[in-house]
């Protein structure tokens, strides 16, 4: 984008506009730091809780098939209990999957880009700034 720096008239113009570019050059490593951090790790989860939905499931399973041929009595009582922890489990994760989808990533990745594209933005404009005070 073409910038209006012939309008900045003194250094200390100058130096007030390098300032705010700083400042906002600071918020955007800042955020795009952030961003990736979560993107690695949001690869990372979407892979694992489709891993252990699919092992939790099979253990409900089994232990579903178990259950219907013990006889009443403590170890059917525990095994239930261990049951209803799975059943729970499931549902947190199966909760997650939601949040951590595929989707969630490519909106992840689509906001870093958009983050690359205002660093890029701002270092134009940095070197338009400092072309200008250069001829003042």
């Amino acid at each position: 984008m073409a910038y209006s720096v012939n309008q900045l008239t003194s250094a200390a113009q100058c130096d007030a506009v390098l300032s705010l570019i700083a400042e906002e050059r600071a918020n955007l490593d800042l955020q795009q730091r952030i961003l990736d951090k979560r993107r690695g790790t949001l690869s990372d989860d979407v892979t694992d809780l489709g891993a252990e939905l699919t092992v939790k499931q099979a253990e409900l399973t089994s232990l579903t098939t178990l259950l219907g041929t013990l006889p009443d009595g403590d170890t059917k009582a525990d095994y239930e209990r261990r049951k209803r922890a799975l059943s729970r489990r499931i549902t947190e994760l199966q909760d997650r999957q939601l949040e951590f989808n595929p989707v969630s990533l490519i909106d992840r990745e689509f906001d870093v880009a958009r983050l690359n594209a205002s660093l890029a933005e701002a270092a134009a404009l940095e070197a338009a700034v400092l072309a200008r005070k250069a001829t003042l």
